[in-house]
């Protein structure tokens, strides 16, 4: 956990995940669940971004630390000193930063288990596979279930452990997504995440809207090669003069691979057919979240 200091207000309190040995890479799923996330408008996903953060100031943040110098001693440090770091804000749906500390009175942020037969996912089940809001319904919990089944499904994310939920808020907080993008998907494990999504009924209509707008070229700017803010280098014409620079586009920044932006885009498509064919059925109300 770290304080993230700001132009303005009170510093944002954010999770650093940190580059180790074993792990160089390990920022590149989560990092991607959390731009298809934004992409399509969901409030579920805390927002990330890599950034190269200088190794004097993660050991100044480790200092006194349970465990510090060992994990220290498991970063991988870049030639400029720097490690790489998957910082993690906060949801759009949380009353509170990610992480923050909670006042006396707040009610507590819960580790849920997301598998099937846990009460709580059998309940947003439930809700979820009415038409009609029921009369114990918090809506905004139903929207964030099927956000949640929506990006797992795209994302091949199949083995979601767990999920927080944040009770003041009535908000679903997916904060762990290192699964996902795997490189191969099973595909009974796929079709169970669909037949979740087939159960339900309603669909937020924001996210309609985003999976409608998130063609390939629209997926390939956030998710393919060039789509991390990272230094440039200077390319030569060929008359010989320096031209504009130019973005690194190797393979080592890749998020996904092309082979994952075309499965995702067959399941957004899948995903669009099952929504038309819940509003052929029941009108708007499909779109009823």
């Amino acid at each position: 956990m770290a304080q993230l200091a700001r132009g303005h207000g009170e510093p944002a309190t954010v999770t650093l995940w940190l580059s180790r040995r074993g792990q160089t890479h390990a920022w590149r799923r989560p990092l991607a669940f959390a731009r298809l996330a934004s992409a399509l408008g969901a409030r579920t996903v805390p927002s990330a971004v890599l950034r190269r953060i200088p190794v004097g100031d993660v050991a100044r943040l480790l200092e006194g630390q349970p465990g510090g110098p060992e994990l220290l001693r498991e970063l991988v440090v870049m030639n400029d000193g720097s490690v790489d770091a998957l910082v993690q804000g906060q949801a759009l749906g949380t009353s509170r930063p990610l992480g923050a500390p909670r006042p006396p009175s707040a009610s507590c942020t819960r580790r849920i288990r997301a598998v099937d037969g846990a009460a709580e996912m059998e309940q947003w089940s439930r809700w979820a596979a009415s038409l009609t809001p029921l009369a114990e319904e918090r809506t905004q919990l139903v929207r964030d279930y099927v956000e949640m089944l929506v990006l797992d499904y795209l994302s091949g994310h199949i083995r979601r452990p767990d999920l927080l939920l944040d009770v003041d808020g009535d908000a679903l907080i997916l904060d762990d997504n290192a699964d996902a993008f795997p490189a191969l998907v099973p595909v009974h494990a796929l079709d169970l995440l669909l037949r979740r999504l087939a159960a339900v009924e309603r669909f937020p209509r924001t996210l309609h809207a985003g999976l409608l707008q998130l063609g390939r070229a629209q997926m390939a700017a956030h998710l393919a090669p060039g789509s991390i803010a990272l230094p440039t280098r200077e390319v030569t014409s060929r008359g010989g003069a320096p031209s504009a620079p130019a973005p690194l586009t190797g393979f080592d920044q890749w998020l996904v691979s092309p082979r994952t932006l075309i499965d995702l885009d067959e399941r957004r498509l899948a995903l669009l057919s099952l929504i038309e064919a819940k509003r052929v059925r029941h009108g708007e109300a499909a779109l009823g979240l």
